[in-house]
């Protein structure tokens, strides 16, 4: 066959393949790629969604959000344990104020702890622990839990 139609039904099969593509596209159920929705329902009966990464194992648990310079807004870190149990917190390597969101086993919130400050790792670092035993902790940037009417009784789920 000639040049031009050669040409001619290859941009034909790219178009139609290329179209194939995009109208097959899945679309994204979440605008933050890779990040698990955590979403509160708050003393208003608003429902606030913070975008976290997932903290499921002691490494990740252990490490958190420390060395980072910031996280945006709708962001957080989600803490999931095995078993319901007291958890303790600290803010060593942290560069930035945060708050603790902790949930039970049902995802209801059993405390908060606010505007927990950073620590150098030369200090000795205060441990935040939950009063009462917990399966689920979202730390968020410090002020959001009382901008959002976030408060002991929400609820949450992911």
């Amino acid at each position: 066959p000639h040049p031009t139609v050669n040409a001619f039904l290859f941009a034909v099969i790219f178009f139609a393949v290329a179209a194939a593509l995009i109208l097959g596209a899945k679309p994204k159920l979440f605008p933050q790629e890779g990040l698990t929705p955590v979403a509160i329902t708050n003393s208003n009966g608003e429902k606030i969604i913070f975008y976290a990464e997932i903290a499921d194992n002691d490494t990740e648990r252990i490490n958190g959000l420390s060395d980072r310079e910031k996280i945006a807004e709708n962001r957080g870190m989600f803490f999931v344990f095995e078993n319901e149990a007291v958890a303790g917190f600290w803010m060593v390597k942290m560069k930035f104020p945060i708050d603790m969101i902790f949930f039970d086993r049902s995802m209801k919130i059993v405390d908060i702890v606010e505007s927990a400050q950073p620590c150098a790792p030369e200090q000795k670092c205060p441990i935040y622990y939950s009063k009462v035993p917990v399966m689920y902790v979202l730390e968020i940037n410090a002020g959001l839990s009382n901008k959002n009417s976030i408060h002991e009784g929400n609820s949450g789920e992911f």
